[in-house]
């Protein structure tokens, strides 16, 4: 029971640090953004944004657990999760068109850059972290929310290669590109939670 009670008070670490981070990035890279015209960094802080939602849920589960309650059931929360997903998977998908017709790219801003490495640098650990821990307290829920966290990481990646394939070689494509790959990831995201594989999957 200690060592259960340990694993708690450690999700709930963890599932606090996402959403400060999701938060803090999610805005930065929102911002950052929409003054560069970035929309594979926008589509990334939109990601980060629901991210935070999704571990502010959990946070609230652990919250319970760890005071000896029940968590209450959240599917009415996982649905708007998953329509929000899906309608900013859609809302990057037509700009993310449009910008590819407009055959023009997003200005060059080192911000970016650095907000996509940190973020490309950061969430991996603290993926691995929420899903060594849900594994432990057999929550599908924490393990599921360690894998957003996970793909954040990777959208994050894209997004810095997009902005830097640009900058480098001049490839005006590629950030719009960048943000097309977010987009598919978002619609198919919202819809496994809409279906009930997301969140709190367990498969």
């Amino acid at each position: 029971m200690a060592q259960r009670d340990q694993d708690l008070r450690g999700a709930v670490t963890a599932s606090r640090t996402s959403i400060g981070w999701s938060v803090l990035a999610g805005v930065a890279a929102i911002t950052v953004g929409l003054g560069a015209n970035a929309l594979s960094l926008l589509a990334y802080g939109l990601d980060a944004a629901v991210d935070a939602a999704a571990s502010a849920m959990i946070l609230l589960d652990l919250r319970i657990e760890v005071l000896g309650g029940h968590p209450p059931a959240h599917r009415r929360a996982e649905r708007t999760v998953g329509f929000a997903l899906l309608l900013i998977g859609a809302a990057v998908s037509v700009q993310s068109v449009r910008g590819l017709r407009s055959g023009t790219g997003p200005d060059h801003t080192t911000l970016g850059i650095i907000i996509a490495v940190a973020s490309t640098l950061a969430l991996p650990p603290l993926a691995v972290w929420k899903m060594r821990l849900g594994r432990r307290l057999k929550s599908p829920a924490l393990q599921g929310d360690g894998f957003l966290t996970g793909a954040g990481g990777a959208l994050a990646a894209i997004t810095l290669g997009g902005m830097m394939l640009d900058r480098t070689l001049d490839w005006w494509w590629a950030d719009p590109a960048a943000a097309a790959v977010i987009a598919a990831f978002l619609v198919v995201a919202g819809i496994l939670t809409l279906r009930d594989r997301g969140l709190h999957s367990r498969t």
